[in-house]
Formats: structure tokens, sequence, C-alpha cells
């Protein structure tokens, strides 16, 4: 590859960099609903959340008359990211003998309100999409003045004067329970590229290793073959620090 080349690469991977990291900051769904803590003394495990895959180098050469959009290749990535960040953090609740396990017996705006109640500052509820989408919106018609709408926020549910965020857990997550949050007490640890080695299973061009310094999205880009890079986008989070005031996890019966 000519040195003129080389440059105009350098240059696209580097819009393609920061298209990542503007999505990565604007769709990360952890810090809205968990305390992000500082990495120093924290006791928990941490893990490696993100994909490896062969990157076509010609995504990012010029062509003469042609333009490359590769922003939304960079939002997709995110977005399975991000997505793949809540999924494991909402397990790890579901899973832990620190969180009280309640049971609802009937979906209606005093039952989930008393629910809600049992955690102390309650500021977040996980409802799977499929059956409570419908509820939801038949809940909001019935009585509009428990459930308000926001652009670009989704409905929010008031109980005792507390703005409780619904958040909506996908199908394809495979998790049929309800999940109440206390933002303040459910903590995560997220380490940055600086406080973090290079994984040993990839050899990264250095100069590239530019797009990271100081973020929390890590991107490596290795030399695959002459058609593709080694692509590595990561990030690296805490198992969340729970305690019985971090989360409920409600059971729900099969005939609600």
């Amino acid at each position: 590859m000519s040195k003129q080349k080389d440059a105009e690469m350098v240059k696209e991977l580097k819009k393609f960099a920061q298209a990542m990291n503007e999505a990565y900051e604007k769709d990360n769904i952890i810090k809205e609903f968990c305390t992000i803590k500082e990495t120093k003394g924290n006791n928990g495990g941490f893990i490696q959340m993100g994909q490896r895959i062969n990157l076509p180098k010609e995504f990012f050469e010029k062509e003469e008359g042609v333009h490359k959009d590769n922003t939304i290749l960079a939002r997709d990535f995110i977005r399975s990211l991000v997505h793949g960040e809540e999924d494991f953090i909402l397990r790890e609740i579901i899973s832990s003998n620190k969180v009280r396990k309640l049971t609802l017996s009937n979906f209606d705006y005093e039952e989930i309100s008393k629910i809600i109640l049992a955690l102390q500052n309650p500021t977040d509820i996980f409802l799977p999409l499929e059956p409570y989408f419908k509820k939801v919106h038949y809940m909001a018609y019935e009585s509009p003045e428990k459930i308000k709408f926001i652009t670009g926020v989704g409905p929010i549910l008031m109980v005792a004067g507390r703005d409780i965020k619904i958040r909506w857990i996908t199908s394809h997550q495979e998790i049929n329970k309800i999940i109440i949050i206390n933002k303040q007490e459910l903590k995560v640890a997220q380490e940055s590229f600086d406080e973090t080695e290079t994984p040993k299973y990839i050899k990264p061009i250095k100069e590239y290793n530019e797009f990271n310094k100081g973020n929390k999205l890590m991107l490596y880009f290795g030399e695959k073959d002459e058609k593709n890079f080694d692509f590595v986008f990561r990030t690296i989070i805490s198992k969340p620090e729970l305690n019985e005031n971090s989360a409920l996890v409600v059971e729900t019966k099969n005939d609600i």
C-alpha cells in the first residue's frame, strides 16, 4: 500500500473509530441504570464484552465516485455490545442470592406499585416486552395520570411521587422475570483502555491504538491478511456489586 493510500486508510479508520465511540457514548445503557464506580478496590471479577471479526479493508479504501458510509456498521456493532452488557447485568441480578425474589399475583397498577415500593429508592423497572408492552399501554389508556410517555425516554411509571423508568426486555434475551432496580445501590466498575492490557490473542497495529486513549470502548485493528483486519471491539466491566437494596427479582404467575 502506498503512503498516500495508507494515510487515507488511517483517516477513514479514525472516522470509523470516532463513530463507534460516539455511538457507545450515546447508547451505553448500563450507565443509565447502574452507578459506575472506580475500578480501584473493586472486589468483583471483570468480564470482557465484545466481538472479534474479520473486517474487510475495502470498507475503508477510497474509490473515486463511491461514497462509503461506515457509520451504520459502527452503530450495529455498538448495538450488539450494549445489549450484551445489559443482558449480563440482568442475568447476574437474577442469579444472585443477595437479591430478594418476590411473586406478583396480578399485573395491575396497585399490585406492581406495592412490589416496586418493596425496594428502597427504586429507579427503574425491566419488563419483558411480551406480554407487558400491551398491558402497560392499556394501563396508560385507562389511567393516563399513572404513566407518562416522554419522547426519547419512553414510558415512566409514577409511583408514590417517584418516576420509575420502564425498560423493555426483548424476546431474544429469553428473560421472563420482572427486575426492579435501585440505581444508587447497583454498582458496576468499568475499565478504560489505559487501565488494561492489550489482549494476547491479537497483535494490533500500534498507530491505531491512538484511537483508544482514555476510552471505555476499546478498538484493536490487527493484520489478518491482505484483505482483512483482525478487528476486536470490547469493553471490560465488573460483575455488579449487589445487596438486598440493589434490586428485586419478581416472579409472575403463568396466567398474568
